[in-house]
């Protein structure tokens, strides 16, 4: 059962919004998904108190798709920098400039290096030369702390995904290569009903604690002001659904994207996931994921859906 419930408006404008993309795009209906989620009251000034009621009080929701897992580029950051406020929760790990510095850079600007050396210290595996049977069973193990993690939450959402590989600009080699695994049955996997639960996790202050989320929220935030983008090439918002947002709107997001990597089940993706509240004070969460050479080279898309939701969220749906 999802976290949203079904509403009768929103199922009809998210089937015009599927038709108007694939007849502009000429996108066919499974290159790609999107999770597009209501919410009531703006989450970053209203943080919830207690996680059960948050989630009992389902918002409305719309999909296509959005249980089908994609290779999700750089969308899955969002759950290692869960799994690293966890962890230092727990005591597990201890706050330092080196984690604080990843930790930012992996939101930030999607460095993979900051993203892989965060991995490294959560699960305590490293990349290198193969390894021996039974070296590399146990370090397996190690590499799915974060998943076995995120299982013990029990949502139906986190069934089907994988969260255990780096991330990569292009192919892999030795241990890593090795546990990706032939014709890469062991990527990453991500939906855009996962990628959008999460997300809403942090923005509504149930993810780990109130004052990890604010911490973890600060971090997805997005400016939208053209001459902050201008400076940072990186900013996750032009090519991406934030560049169709109205003036005055404020997002918090993180983007991902892969072109030619060397290795096809990792290549050519153009993903989103984002959390919006419009200066008329409506909210909604959008996860819009793509695969394809022609998505993932196309900079007017995730643009082109921003705008259409954005617009009919503020005419109400």
């Amino acid at each position: 059962m999802a976290f949203y419930r079904e509403d009768d408006a929103l199922a009809a404008s998210s089937r015009d919004l599927k038709a108007r993309v694939e007849s502009e795009f000429v996108l066919g209906a499974d290159d790609w998904a999107f999770t597009w989620v209501l919410h009531k009251k703006p989450l970053s000034t209203n943080p919830a108190t207690d996680p059960a009621t948050f989630w009992a009080a389902k918002p409305a929701g719309a999909t296509h798709r959005g249980a089908v897992p994609f290779y999700p580029a750089s969308v899955p950051k969002l759950f290692w920098l869960v799994a690293l406020e966890a962890w230092l929760e727990a005591g597990k790990l201890q706050e330092s400039a080196m984690i604080d510095r990843a930790r930012r850079d992996m939101i930030g600007w999607s460095s993979n290096e900051a993203t892989n050396y965060l991995i490294d210290v959560i699960t305590g595996t490293t990349s290198g030369p193969e390894l021996p049977d039974m070296d590399f069973s146990q370090w397996t193990q190690r590499r799915f702390a974060a998943q076995k993690f995120f299982m013990g939450w029990q949502w139906p959402e986190l069934v089907d995904i994988n969260l255990v590989q780096k991330f990569c600009d292009d192919d892999r080699y030795g241990r890593e290569r090795e546990f990706v695994g032939v014709n890469g049955w062991n990527h990453n996997r991500l939906t855009t009903d996962a990628a959008s639960r999460i997300l809403i996790a942090i923005m509504g202050g149930v993810a780990i604690s109130l004052a990890r989320s604010e911490r973890m929220a600060a971090i997805c935030h997005r400016s939208l002001d053209p001459a902050d983008r201008a400076a940072d090439p990186s900013n996750q918002v032009d090519g991406f659904l934030g560049e169709g947002l109205p003036a005055g709107a404020k997002l918090w997001s993180k983007a991902g994207l892969t072109l030619w990597t060397h290795h096809e089940p990792s290549s050519w993706r153009r993903h989103d996931a984002a959390y919006v509240e419009l200066p008329s004070g409506q909210a909604f969460m959008l996860a819009v994921f793509t695969q394809g050479r022609a998505q993932a080279e196309n900079k007017s898309l995730l643009p082109f859906i921003g705008r259409w939701v954005a617009a009919r969220v503020e005419d109400g749906i």
